[in-house]
């Protein structure tokens, strides 16, 4: 499997089982970009066309900041706007070595968005998780890629998914309405 394949189950496996709250007023967040991508802004890069199924588009980013250097989004379907943002490392780590990184760079995300009433950070062996009123959260993980490992105990990426729930709804919602559509086509036929 694809480390794209990877980074958009990782994902989406994130968006489930964050829960379905949706439709709360969507004020102002802290978590409002990262690595210079807006939430809910237009993907000047994506295709004009409708994307018919849920990819993830590679993205150029100004803005890199270590250790993340690949970087890719996820759009909705017709209006392509950002609902979800996805760094990796190229760096291969140790266990050990890839649970450091993620204190590290977790740290910066504390002070960025601090640690407050709305903000509610969760830490687990080789994970950590800030959400911002249930509706906005950044993952970080390390995920096993055998593919490009660089020795047998160096074969973990540090990888990151951010994303906003009410347009990953909102996506989904879309996706859906568009199978149902065609499905139905079909069985006319």
């Amino acid at each position: 499997m694809s480390q794209r394949y990877k980074l958009a189950f990782i994902f989406f496996a994130i968006i489930f089982a964050s829960g379905c709250e949706t439709n709360q007023s969507q004020d102002k967040f802290k978590i409002n970009q990262l690595f210079g991508f807006n939430f809910g802004e237009v993907a000047s890069f994506a295709p004009d066309k409708y994307l018919v199924d849920n990819q993830t588009l590679e993205a150029i980013n100004p803005n890199k900041e270590n250790p993340f250097t690949k970087y890719q989004v996820t759009v909705t379907p017709e209006k392509h706007k950002i609902y979800g943002i996805l760094a990796s490392s190229n760096t291969q780590y140790s266990v050990k070595e890839c649970i450091k990184e993620i204190e590290k760079v977790s740290k910066r995300f504390i002070e960025k968005y601090g640690d407050g009433p709305d903000m509610r950070v969760t830490n687990k062996n080789d994970s950590w998780q800030i959400k911002e009123k249930n509706l906005r959260s950044i993952t970080m993980a390390c995920a096993e890629n055998n593919a490009e490992a660089v020795s047998p105990d160096k074969n973990f990426q540090l990888t990151l998914v951010a994303q906003d729930k009410d347009l990953s709804m909102e996506a989904f919602k879309a996706w859906q309405k568009r199978q149902l559509s065609d499905e139905k086509f079909e069985n006319q036929k």
